[in-house]
């Protein structure tokens, strides 16, 4: 993928992960897993977030698929140096058994200054009764301008 790490190319990050992850009732970041699409300059993939290396209007969007144990409520968010984006909320009652698929999306303007490179990530957690796991977590970070 070096060939595609090029300035002259839009900056992409697209991640999958198919690899079932636990969700408690502690907010915990999840697992981006394995890189499909890294091109420009401006992003840097890895399973533990997408790093924003130069300023700009970043469209963000998920697609996770939950399967449940347990009915109530999960919450799904996409954070930006650990702060969440209250617009990506996705709050969902799941039944006691089943799948269920959320989609997230924002664009915001990300400011990568000096030595302080932001880094993106997939935040999720149960609340009250519900129990269950991210069966897909499929996300993706475009530089719009």
């Amino acid at each position: 993928m070096a060939c595609l790490k090029n300035a002259h190319y839009k900056s992409s990050a697209q991640t999958y992960n198919v690899t079932a992850q636990a969700l408690t009732t502690v907010a915990t970041p999840l697992s981006l897993g394995s890189i499909i699409t890294d091109t420009g300059i401006s992003l840097t993939p890895s399973s533990a977030g997408i790093t924003v290396n130069k300023s700009g209007l970043y469209r963000i969007s998920a697609d996770i698929t939950i399967t449940s144990t347990a009915a109530g409520i999960i919450n799904i968010q996409a954070y930006i140096n650990g702060t969440a984006r209250p617009e990506t909320l996705g709050a969902v009652t799941v039944p006691a058994a089943g799948n269920t698929v959320i989609h997230l999306e924002t664009v915001a303007y990300i400011s990568a200054c000096c030595s302080m490179n932001p880094v993106i990530t997939i935040v999720g957690n149960t609340t009250g009764t519900a129990a269950g796991s991210v069966a897909l977590l499929a996300v993706n970070v475009i530089k719009e301008a």
